[in-house]
């Protein structure tokens, strides 16, 4: 009886738990604008902000950190972000691992005499201090919590979350390898016209 009532005390924990940071995330994006990815747009609040934010998260609990590249208007984003939702268990035993964050990869295209938002200007930072360039997305990036530099990267195209977990024990097996031998192995870019490009603000 006694197994019975704290098997139900824990799952009501969890639950309100799950509740919890599902209403912090909610909370965080009226704060900021966005509808799944954050669109902060100020000079203290922004992707490089949100980036530090989760950076230091990640490394206070022992976790890598995901970044997670995309946009509101990019459908195959939207897709991934319900598919996530959606496959609740395989979030979560990634969300074990990792911290997962996700950034608004937008690049406006800018005019002469035009400025260019705090927004967008955060995002070329964070990708200048992960050394990559967003080209691609909805892109996964496996972030050296220390560092904040990239360490491995896959495309989330048409992922469903056990390939995304799947893809991560790649990453795993190469950093493994990366340490034994010291050789830089990574997987090939895929062919760039199936993805969706960042020509949108």
């Amino acid at each position: 009886m006694i197994k019975i009532l704290l098997a139900l005390f824990l799952g009501a924990f969890g639950t309100l738990c799950s509740l919890g940071s599902a209403r912090a995330s909610t909370d965080f994006l009226k704060k900021c604008g966005g509808e799944i990815y954050p669109a902060c747009d100020s000079a203290e609040l922004n992707q490089m902000h949100v980036f530090e934010e989760a950076r230091l998260d990640a490394k206070k609990s022992g976790r890598q950190l995901l970044v997670l590249l995309g946009a509101d208007w990019c459908p195959p984003c939207r897709d991934l972000d319900r598919l996530l939702e959606i496959h609740s268990e395989d979030r979560l035993a990634i969300e074990k691992k990792y911290k997962i964050v996700r950034l608004a990869a937008s690049i406006q295209e800018k005019q002469p005499h035009e400025e260019v938002s705090p927004r967008l200007q955060s995002i070329d930072r964070v990708a200048q201090k992960m050394g990559i360039q967003i080209d691609l997305f909805p892109w996964f990036y496996v972030v050296d919590v220390r560092s904040g530099k990239a360490t491995d990267d896959f495309c989330g195209v048409d992922r469903t979350p056990s390939e995304i977990r799947e893809n991560l024990l790649l990453v795993e097996w190469r950093g493994f390898l990366r340490e034994l031998f010291g050789c830089n192995i990574s997987q090939p870019k895929p062919n760039q016209k199936s993805q969706s490009r960042n020509k949108k603000v």
